[in-house]
């Protein structure tokens, strides 16, 4: 198989010349305002010859070679205004005014835009990425490594010079040392423009990792560093008033507890000293309460909420119901009839009692029934898979028509009775199975049967059907024939449901179209 590029390469043939030269005359006609249009419209008729293999890009660029061959240019010349500016731009840049090479298209195309009306090209401004492609073929003498240039034995004793103070804790963080190194390296002399690298300016990003990994040699400790002695104190205590309850909220504490870090913070001195994130105080505290019994959750139940929760993970530990699913419905269902009776009997607070979701409750209730020893779900037994080929085999025979339905029946009969004798309970088949359950591995033994569901790939007679279908419809496509499109799905759908192909009339839909399209290289 040829790659792109080859195919992109190989010579023009005959047929593809002439469709393309056509579009070039309806060009210099004037039936195209634009090449690209023209281009757009020769790479689709172009696409139902045999063996076309080449991009709309290809096709643009021949067509451009034809139309400048006509006389006309395709690209506009730069006009004389437009050289004095960029090459003033690129003389900045090689001294070192731009701190990249984008910056320098900004403002070069800032430049162009103030050009005066007799110094602009016709048709309208520049766009970006031509200003871009000229200025990136310019500098490219003056660059070396891209953008990235290797840092001066000046800067090299600046950036030394902030990462110990970074150290040392006279800056709060790297992005304020960063900015107070980046305005000494300002003051620095700029580069002659003979010069291939500027000294400056540097990006802040570049200026702040060069910092870090200064102060980080130096000694500093990293974000994440392990806890001081006198922080697991302070942290420690915090912990251990949450779980005497004197915080409801683990986030009220990491405040406190954060207020007291920096207290003691400015008492102390030294490459250790750090503040920590609000965020990683609240976690910290969550886990080392959670060691001493606290829980996270006490405080986001109500008690009306707890019973109802307790209920629940305790029918599912007995498999009733046997879903998870279920279960959290039911649950929710349940809880929305407590939080409406409390905001009738307390109207002041009905903002505090919020609806808990379905994902909530799927989370929780998975995580305590699990805790309170609900079984997993064991394996089909072999009562359960006879069942589940009969009804696969009834949906095969078209006893069914749609697997839902079949399912149902299916989940029914295995609760359906199987002992009633004269004087005793009726007993009912015990199952833990679920519907959407029962209907995936009926399908499934139904697919292994030979059942071709509409999700499966279309097998070779089908597609020659459907390449049948696509072909009357070209044929009845220019006559008077009311909704032929239509017809033609319908006939499609029909013709499969008599070779035993059952898909349904969107999916039929769909792939008619689909194949329509890939014809007419839409």
């Amino acid at each position: 198989m040829k790659s792109r590029r080859g195919a992109a390469s190989a010579p023009w043939t005959s047929a593809e010349d002439r469709v393309l030269q056509r579009y070039v005359q309806r060009v210099l006609l004037g039936r195209y305002s634009l090449a690209s249009e023209a281009a757009s419209s020769c790479h689709r008729e172009l696409a139902r010859l045999p063996g076309f293999n080449r991009t709309e890009r290809a096709v643009f660029g021949r067509m451009c070679e034809r139309l400048n061959e006509a006389g006309r240019r395709v690209r506009r010349p730069w006009t004389t205004g437009e050289e004095r500016v960029i090459d003033h731009c690129v003389r900045e840049f090689a001294a070192g005014c731009h701190e990249s090479v984008n910056g320098a298209v900004r403002v070069c195309r800032e430049r162009l835009a103030r050009l005066p009306e007799s110094a602009r090209p016709p048709g309208g401004p520049r766009g970006i990425e031509a200003v871009k492609t000229v200025l990136v073929r310019r500098t490219a003498p003056f660059r070396r490594h891209g953008r990235c240039t290797k840092w001066s034995p000046e800067e090299t004793r600046i950036a030394e010079r902030f990462a110990l103070r970074l150290r040392d804790g006279r800056f709060r963080n790297t992005a304020e040392a960063a900015a107070a190194c980046a305005r000494e390296f300002a003051r620095l002399n700029r580069p002659s423009p003979g010069r291939l690298a500027p000294a400056w300016p540097r990006t802040l990003n570049s200026v702040s990792r060069r910092l870090w990994r200064l102060a980080r040699a130096a000694g500093r400790p990293a974000w994440r560093s392990r806890y001081k002695d006198w922080e697991q104190a302070v942290i420690g205590g915090y912990a251990q008033a949450l779980v005497q309850g004197r915080y409801r909220d683990p986030l009220v504490a990491a405040r406190d507890c954060r207020l007291e870090l920096c207290r003691r913070r400015g008492k102390r001195r030294g490459p250790d000293i750090q503040v920590r994130g609000l965020t990683v105080l609240r976690n910290r505290l969550c886990r080392l309460a959670g060691g001493q019994g606290w829980s996270w959750h006490e405080r986001l139940w109500l008690p009306g909420e707890k019973r109802i929760l307790d209920r629940h993970v305790r029918r599912l530990a007995r498999a009733n119901p046997p879903s998870l699913r279920q279960a959290a419905r039911d649950c929710r269902r349940e809880l929305r009839e407590l939080h409406a009776r409390l905001n009738r009997s307390d109207p002041a607070r009905r903002k505090a009692y919020r609806e808990r979701t379905y994902a909530t409750l799927l989370t929780y209730l998975g995580r305590m029934s699990k805790q309170a020893g609900r079984a997993a779900q064991p394996r089909w037994t072999d009562r359960e898979k006879r069942m589940l080929r009969k009804y696969a085999r009834a949906v095969i025979s078209g006893r069914y028509s749609t697997s839902n339905e079949a399912a149902d029946a299916c989940y029914e009969e295995l609760f359906k009775p199987v002992s009633r004798e004269p004087g005793s309970v009726l007993v009912r088949g015990r199952t833990t199975r679920t519907r959407a359950a029962v209907r995936d591995h009926m399908r499934r033994e139904a697919h292994r049967l030979g059942e071709r569901w509409p999700k499966t790939r279309w097998t070779e007679n089908e597609l020659a059907l459907l390449s049948r279908a696509v072909d009357w419809y070209e044929r009845q496509r220019g006559t008077r024939r009311l909704r032929p499109g239509e017809a033609a799905v319908q006939g499609l759908q029909l013709e499969l449901e008599q070779v035993g192909s059952h898909r349904g009339l969107e999916g039929c839909r769909g792939r008619f179209w689909k194949e329509w399209h890939r014809r007419h290289g839409a």
